[in-house]
């Protein structure tokens, strides 16, 4: 029986906040799953985004991998932001690819354009500067979901940037439902952005679950609702990984 596996990455989610997200009963069903699942918080060569997800995406550190910041300076010229081409190892996407099995990888970072292209789906990360997608056939679908039709609202306050959040994050949930049930694959892989950026504008409130806070934990009950239908409409044998980049921690005082 082929064994597949399922990479889920939570940008910038902490383990300590995420036991803090189970204790305020907000991911009841990822509260499940780390009851019965191994669970380790890892040691970050560079705890940063770019670096943490190339050692994620190809089992490489930084000194292999190539990737140390999410710049990369270019003499004479401005810095280029680091894209799949600056990374000097194949992705896990790419070697199951290589032996002829499928994988799917939506929003990685540094994965597009794909090294790899045969029995590989793949739409750019949200740190690739436009919506693309191989095969291009592809990319119709992931409009449909991830991008609406008119203007956004106009973000005026702090609550109105955690509600486009809230809008996001479920667009992106319901495209992954899609995706994963819908298309044939051996290793799905993926990576959900907001859990980082709302982190930035509002973790102590997240944390506390007070004001703007507890808004934002709406973000993460849709995480934990995507998380459950995808291990329970997972085939059989398949290895189920949650995983982030680095995390966050309250700074109380400053130099």
């Amino acid at each position: 029986m082929t064994r597949r596996v399922v990479i889920l990455g939570l940008d910038g989610m902490p383990l300590a906040v995420l036991f803090r997200l189970i204790d305020l009963g907000v991911i009841p069903y990822t509260k499940h799953l780390v009851q019965k699942s191994f669970v380790k918080d890892l040691h970050v060569d560079l705890p940063f985004t770019f670096a943490s997800w190339a050692s994620i995406s190809t089992g490489c550190n930084p000194g292999k991998h190539g990737v140390f910041d999410c710049l990369l300076p270019q003499p004479g010229d401005e810095p280029r932001l680091v894209a799949r081409e600056f990374v000097e190892r194949p992705t896990i996407s790419e070697i199951v690819a290589l032996k002829g099995l499928k994988a799917i990888t939506l929003n990685v970072p540094m994965t597009y354009p794909p090294v790899v292209k045969s029995n590989h789906i793949v739409i750019s990360g949200w740190t690739y500067p436009k919506l693309v997608a191989w095969p291009s056939s592809e990319l119709e679908t992931a409009r449909k979901f991830v991008w609406r039709e008119g203007s956004p609202p106009p973000i005026r306050t702090l609550e109105d940037r955690v509600k486009h959040m809230i809008e996001s994050v479920e667009r992106r949930c319901e495209f992954l439902e899609y995706m994963y049930k819908n298309r044939s694959w051996d290793l799905f892989y993926t990576v959900i952005p907001e859990s980082d950026w709302v982190f930035h504008i509002a973790l102590g409130e997240i944390v506390n679950a007070k004001g703007v806070g507890r808004l934002a934990l709406r973000i993460f009950e849709r995480i934990d609702k995507l998380i459950r239908s995808l291990h329970e409409s997972a085939p059989s044998n398949t290895l189920f990984i949650i995983c982030s980049d680095h995390g966050f921690m309250e700074a109380h005082t400053s130099l």
